[in-house]
């Protein structure tokens, strides 16, 4: 779906204060209310159908991926996400509008807006729903899809919260660095050079994080 367009045209389902999103009305109408509800009820800034209920059939093929993804994102965010990229879900209209700008169309839209109101700590809310079979051919390519996703996630990720990928880095480059400078410790020779690199790279890793850090809390 091309959810961006749909926002900009009016073209989703919305009041004054929400706009919301479902793969089908009638679906959307079976579980909107509580979701309003629920949202109103604990001041949640966005409320989500997560896929968690006692009725989910999910294709096998895409179980393995969701769950890598879900995970990366988990870890990301800091946040544990019920579902990432559920289609349903409703969302306070001023919030929406305020990252209109990083919103892209397709599948993607929904794990930016996710992630985007998660990493600047808004309130976000899951409400278990079934997911039914859907009839015909899913537009999810397995492989291709979940390494776009992981892309995705990482880049968002980087634009609100960029220590949360450069100090990770920067860990794993000193690690090297003190392994290589340990090898070369023990047995007398090789990969010295290597252990400056490394220790190197890591500090400038680190500095290209704080870097980034500072231009965002701009």
């Amino acid at each position: 779906e091309e959810w961006r367009a749909m926002i900009e045209n009016d073209e989703n389902i919305s009041c004054n204060d929400f706009d919301s999103f479902g793969d089908a009305l009638d679906f959307y109408n079976f579980v909107g209310g509580e979701l309003v509800t629920y949202m109103k009820e604990y001041n949640y800034d966005m409320v989500v159908g997560a896929r968690i209920g006692k009725k989910v059939k999910m294709p096998i093929i895409r179980v393995p991926a969701k769950w890598i993804v879900n995970k990366i994102a988990n870890y990301l965010s800091g946040k544990r996400i019920p579902d990432l990229n559920s289609g349903l879900r409703i969302i306070k209209k001023d919030i929406i509008e305020k990252y209109m700008q990083l919103l892209p169309n397709g599948f993607s839209f929904t794990t930016t807006i996710t992630l985007a109101l998660l990493t600047n700590d808004y309130r976000v809310g899951y409400i278990p729903i079934d997911y039914h079979k859907r009839e015909g051919k899913s537009k999810i390519r397995p492989v291709a899809d979940t390494l776009n996703f992981i892309s995705l996630i990482i880049k968002t990720v980087m634009y609100f919260n960029p220590l949360k990928i450069f100090i990770p880095l920067s860990l794993l480059l000193f690690m090297a660095s003190f392994m290589a400078l340990l090898y070369r410790a023990i047995y007398g020779r090789g990969l010295g050079v290597v252990s400056v690199i490394l220790f190197i790279s890591a500090i400038q890793v680190l500095t290209t994080g704080m870097i980034a850090d500072l231009i965002d809390k701009r």
